[in-house]
């Protein structure tokens, strides 16, 4: 029972150092992807493979919402109490 335990927090151990591995990997090819789009854009607006490029990767890498969600949630705290004081 112990060896058996032993063998599943190993494994355990194994999934998650791939799972840190691939969010690495994922996070670079996003910035890589931010990084490259709009110069593809500009090297050749009406090129179909680029377009067809640019809609596979969006589909990949969804854009991250901006403001950040807690960010926006902040702003409209500020808003709000900003607004309280002038009234």
């Amino acid at each position: 029972m112990a060896a058996q335990h032993a063998e599943t927090q190993r494994q355990c151990a194994l999934l998650k150092a791939r799972d840190e591995q691939r969010a690495h990997e994922h996070a670079a090819l996003h910035t890589a992807y931010q990084l490259i789009t709009a110069a593809l854009r500009n090297l050749d607006p009406d090129n179909a493979a680029l377009r067809m490029a640019d809609e596979l990767l969006r589909m990949a890498f969804p854009p991250d919402p901006w403001p950040p969600p807690e960010i926006g949630r902040l702003v409209e705290q500020i808003d709000d109490a900003d607004e309280g004081e002038t009234r």
